[in-house]
């Protein structure tokens, strides 16, 4: 009997250390595809490089605008006459401004109608429709210049921003990405933390643009022409808030290839962070929420690989205070990760975004956070309703609009 006991735990422990050993290689699998997806966009990135404006076109007499700008907006009165005034004052000419006022509970409405500049032109989206998405089909369907652009009320541009996609539209591009970046307000950790986010996760989208494999976009800054946005008007996913912006591109990639990054410096806008925790995550909550629509594999690959490397890394952190042999399988999966993301910030903030600086001991102290952050985010847009523009929006297979 001691003989067989004997051989039984000898059995039990080589079992055990063959599930331990698989649970390992589970763990070093996410990681390893994030280094793998970081070091193509690091390659990608090595190859792009912004640039300054170094010529000027002015277009007289064009029977129809060569930009049509569709400004969708809601209670956007500490912005809208700073967007207009900027709008207005672009050193290209050739344009029309667009509008669409999603039933404002405020005085944004009035503010925008006060312009009597022939190029702006107002909206009042129709009483039976609410939302950005609604709001931006209607401004495509009035739209008459030859490209589309799309921007926000709360984001800041250089005078030349419109000038730069002008450039780019000269070699016929059907689909222009612009870049985002947060405005310095306060300053602060939060600040900070939501700045290298930013500009991390379109770095890493360049990266993949380069070869024709971009899975993001802002609708805060991008432009389409006109003929390819009817195509794609009715693939605008109306199930979830947000998420115009990337929906038309995935729809775009699946039927053509002429796509590029503005890479000029003077394209690049400006928005505004969040200034608190709770408004923070609510805003990452709302992103998340329509992870579970894309069809894009690129998207679905970067998404899914993101969430499991952070799945690990907060498993293995926790599972320390039960073994510590997990103390050697955090480090490595955490440096590994760590050492990726340094070089793609700093040949990022290299080639594109040149006045972005970071202290390595805060982007060390956001590598820490960072993978909670994600599984926290993940997990909450699979529950919350989404909060925005004082409307709550459940999750429903018809999406269904409560008013705050």
């Amino acid at each position: 009997m001691p003989i067989l006991k004997k051989k039984n735990d000898k059995i039990q422990y080589y079992f055990r250390m063959v599930l331990f050993d698989i649970l390992i290689v589970l763990i070093y699998i996410p990681v390893l595809l994030y280094s793998w997806i970081i070091i193509i966009a690091i390659f990608g990135i090595s190859n792009t490089k912004f640039k300054k404006i170094d010529k000027k076109y002015l277009i007289i007499g064009a029977p129809t605008p060569h930009f049509s700008i569709i400004l969708p907006v809601r209670n956007e009165r500490g912005n809208i006459e700073h967007m207009i005034n900027q709008i207005l004052g672009q050193s290209f000419i050739d344009f029309e401004l667009i509008i669409i006022d999603d039933h404002s509970e405020d005085e944004t409405f009035e503010l925008a109608g006060k312009y009597i500049d022939q190029r702006v032109k107002l909206f009042r989206l129709a009483s039976e429709k609410e939302g950005k998405k609604d709001a931006i089909i209607t401004g495509i369907n009035i739209a008459l210049g030859k490209y589309i652009i799309f921007i926000d009320a709360d984001v800041t541009i250089d005078e030349d921003w419109l000038e730069s996609y002008y450039i780019k539209t000269m070699d016929d591009y059907d689909f222009i990405i612009g870049m985002v970046s947060i405005e310095e307000l306060v300053d602060n950790l939060l600040e900070r933390f939501q700045r290298i986010e930013y500009v991390a996760m379109q770095l890493v989208n360049i990266g993949f643009l380069y070869f024709k494999k971009p899975f993001l976009c802002s609708g805060s800054n991008f432009c389409v022409k006109h003929t390819v946005l009817a195509e794609l008007i009715n693939d605008i996913n109306n199930k979830t808030p947000s998420g115009d912006d990337v929906f038309l591109l995935h729809s775009y990639l699946k039927k053509g290839n002429k796509i590029c990054v503005n890479d000029f410096y003077k394209s690049i806008v400006y928005t505004y962070p969040a200034l608190s925790v709770r408004r923070f995550l609510l805003q990452r909550i709302r992103w998340a929420s329509k992870t579970k629509y894309y069809k894009n594999k690129t998207a679905l690959l970067v998404s899914i690989v993101v969430f499991l490397t952070s799945f690990t890394l907060v498993f293995s952190f926790f599972y320390l205070f039960i073994d510590r042999v997990f103390l050697g399988v955090f480090l490595y999966i955490f440096c590994l990760k760590l050492i990726v993301d340094f070089i793609l910030i700093k040949k990022g903030t290299k080639n594109i975004f040149k006045n972005f600086k970071f202290p390595f001991h805060e982007f060390l102290l956001f590598s820490f956070i960072y993978p909670f952050y994600v599984f926290v985010v993940a997990v909450l847009s699979l529950f919350l309703p989404v909060k925005w523009k004082g409307r709550t929006w459940r999750k429903k297979e018809k999406m269904n609009i409560i008013r705050l």
